[in-house]
């Protein structure tokens, strides 16, 4: 099963043929706006299988998935923090779609403390976590390096970390792209999945996704993040 994340960075109805060419069975799609508010598009006819949230404003966190996969909403209460879409995926695992907004970390650490009971070794996380442990200090105990500890009890860890045999803050590969140019990147999109459930992990090819002649990304300031896992 391919899992791919993307921040759209707004208007994905105009572009979310750009990112099926990654050929996923299920996208997690931050910055996006709900299809059902654009039913007459050739965007709600492809978003045929997706679940839709928003905690407030146009955009939102989106979750699109093939007409063969099943996904069934979670009633996992979010007390107010931004944007988590917990599903049920093929009724075998679960998978939890973050759009980290303010206070980021600070939203993420204290949600799944709340659920923690119900993550386990097959819950997969996935999506922009606005996140890094470069940014520790900012956030008390609400960090990132208190994730990875939470997240290593369930024996989940980060699927670039884990392939690339990288330490958190030291990543050669950056997601995100302040202004879309490419001389300041930061790492802060992650899939957390079961290490042994993992196939492969790229980062949208740099090269592929930028205009050469002005030296900044086209389509939006993250690249997408691209899992491959055994189902279950």
């Amino acid at each position: 099963m391919r899992l791919v994340s993307w921040n759209c960075n707004k208007v994905f109805r105009e572009k979310y043929k750009v990112i099926t060419e990654l050929n996923a069975d299920i996208y997690v799609i931050q910055e996006c706006e709900n299809p059902a508010k654009h039913a007459d598009t050739a965007y709600y006819q492809w978003a045929k299988n997706y679940s839709w949230i928003s905690q407030g404003g146009y955009s939102g966190l989106g979750v699109f998935a093939g007409e063969d996969i099943k996904l069934n909403e979670l009633d996992w209460i979010s007390h107010y923090l931004t944007d988590f879409l917990p599903l049920r995926i093929n009724d075998t695992f679960d998978l939890i779609a973050i759009w980290a907004r303010k206070p980021h970390i600070e939203a993420i650490v204290p949600y799944l403390s709340i659920h923690f009971q119900k993550i386990n070794s097959q819950t997969i996380l996935l999506g922009d976590f606005n996140s890094n442990v470069k940014w520790d200090k900012k956030h008390g105990i609400r960090t990132h390096s208190t994730l990875n500890k939470m997240l290593s009890e369930k024996n989940l860890t980060s699927a670039y970390h884990h392939h690339l045999d990288e330490k958190y803050g030291e990543e050669s590969i950056g997601t995100y792209y302040t202004n879309r140019k490419l001389e300041k990147s930061y790492h802060i999109d992650y899939c957390y999945c079961n290490p042994d459930r993992l196939l492969d992990m790229t980062i949208g090819n740099l090269e592929s996704w930028k205009d050469s002649e002005e030296e900044k990304l086209i389509h939006s300031d993250h690249l997408p993040l691209i899992i491959d896992i055994h189902e279950a």
